[in-house]
């Protein structure tokens, strides 16, 4: 009897007698272009890709667009950025006045990465054990969601800042996140359960330096306190690339995609209602601080515009009633990313309801959920109908997870809703989400950039 292949595809008797090698994954927002739109679609995830590889963290992010903007003559006066540099805010007067309402754009600048701890290095003290370590290592926890085993037997670095003595330090080292050798793990063998064997307290980088005092030196740290008075954050040690003609694989497509298409966005758009460009802070982990979204970040920025623009001569002019008359008027766009389906069978998902990769940008339509986002049906239309007709390529999508487990979704919807801005998420599918290296369709890519120029004008 002939032994079966496991590899071998199963064809349903309904397709047998079709010749399955000239079977084709649709591709919706790439096929059946021009060379010449092809080219432009291209020549678009170019750019993204440059900027991709030189924002490993918020402050890289909200430093590029600064730079852009300079580049680009905007009026540096219509920037914003908090104390950190970790969140930033962009402003173009529209049209019409202001009392009229506002377009709103908002994305995240932080990716899910790792930190070092406040008392971060760490060094084998036992004269015996010494030799059998590498000297200097760093104590890392999790930020944002990870999973730790993909952190491991990968080159890393160790990016961020510190503030010692009124004066700010950048911070670039390479690091790297050892794994258990094959031939001696035996794990598997003591038969250590999968959340065990791969925890986030045991990933502590080698950092090459033989002692505290030389890493310190390196650092231009003068003493281990100085650990303290930084922000360190490990990040992967490497650049995007491409995967096929249409595919793009990189870290932190998850939000960088949404600020690079936003940011685009707005500098090319003639907005007819004033328009604003947020990258907020923190998202990965609960969206506080001073740059999250549910900070107060957003309100003193809205309400210095509201007092550029005149439409209060002071402070204390500006009433709730004005405040919540002026955000019932406005839309206000998500611009985060969701998870993009890569293998149905591995993916715990709702394959009817999660976002496809090269199926153009989602609008997340998902409502109901106890404490999730709660979209109305009146803005879903209204986005819809100005999409259609504009060339722009998208899906709506629910929630990802199939239903009892998708409960309680919550994204930073919630704090612009809450304020009473009506809101909805709108972005590119991501697979491979929260990876060291995700992945996207460069058509979805240009397609939310499209949408969000729409959206402005």
């Amino acid at each position: 009897m002939m032994k079966k292949n496991k590899n071998q595809l199963k064809i349903p008797n309904i397709y047998q007698g079709i010749d399955i090698s000239q079977l084709t994954r649709p591709n919706p927002t790439t096929d059946k272009l021009k060379d010449s739109q092809i080219r432009k679609i291209t020549k678009f995830s170019d750019e993204y890709m440059k900027f991709l590889d030189n924002v490993k963290i918020a402050p890289d992010v909200v430093k590029s667009i600064y730079e852009t903007c300079v580049e680009k003559n905007l009026d540096i006066r219509n920037y914003y950025s908090n104390e950190d540099k970790t969140a930033f805010a962009l402003v173009k007067r529209g049209k019409r006045p202001l009392r009229e309402g506002m377009r709103l754009l908002y994305a995240h600048t932080d990716s899910p990465c790792l930190r070092a701890k406040v008392n971060a290095p760490l060094l084998e003290w036992d004269p015996e054990e010494q030799p059998l370590h590498t000297g200097v290592e760093i104590d890392t926890f999790s930020y944002g969601g990870i999973n730790p085993h993909q952190w491991t037997g990968k080159s890393l670095k160790l990016k961020g800042w510190a503030i010692i003595n009124g004066k700010r330090k950048e911070i670039n080292l390479p690091v790297y996140s050892p794994e258990i050798c094959a031939h001696t793990d035996t794990r598997g063998e003591q038969r250590i359960e999968f959340k065990e064997a791969h925890t986030e307290e045991s990933i502590d980088l080698i950092t090459g330096y033989k002692n505290v005092k030389s890493l310190l030196n390196k650092l231009r740290f003068k003493g281990k306190e100085d650990f303290a008075r930084a922000r360190l954050f490990i990040v992967p040690d490497s650049k995007s690339r491409r995967i096929g003609p249409h595919y793009i694989v990189g870290y932190g497509h998850d939000n960088k995609s949404g600020i690079f298409t936003s940011v685009e966005a707005f500098l090319e758009s003639n907005p007819e209602y004033t328009s604003m460009i947020f990258g907020f802070d923190k998202e990965e982990a609960g969206s506080k601080g001073p740059g999250g979204a549910q900070s107060k970040f957003f309100d003193r920025v809205f309400n210095t515009v509201l007092l550029k623009q005149g439409v209060i001569k002071s402070l204390e002019d500006l009433t709730e009633a004005l405040r919540l008359d002026i955000f019932s008027k406005s839309i206000a766009i998500n611009a985060d990313v969701d998870v993009g389906a890569t293998n149905r069978e591995v993916d715990n998902v709702d394959s009817y309801s999660v976002a496809k990769l090269g199926y153009g940008t989602f609008i997340n339509c998902v409502d109901g959920f106890s404490d999730g986002d709660q979209i109305s049906p009146a803005l879903i239309d209204k986005i819809m109908n100005l999409f259609k007709g504009k060339d722009i390529v998208f899906q709506p999508i629910g929630s990802s997870l199939p239903a009892d487990r998708a409960h309680y979704e919550t994204t930073m919807n919630c704090f612009f809703s809450d304020r009473g801005i009506p809101t909805i998420n709108i972005g590119v599918a991501t697979g491979c989400l929260h990876s060291p290296e995700e992945i996207i369709h460069e058509g979805d890519l240009f397609n939310a950039f499209k949408a969000y120029k729409e959206i402005l004008r």
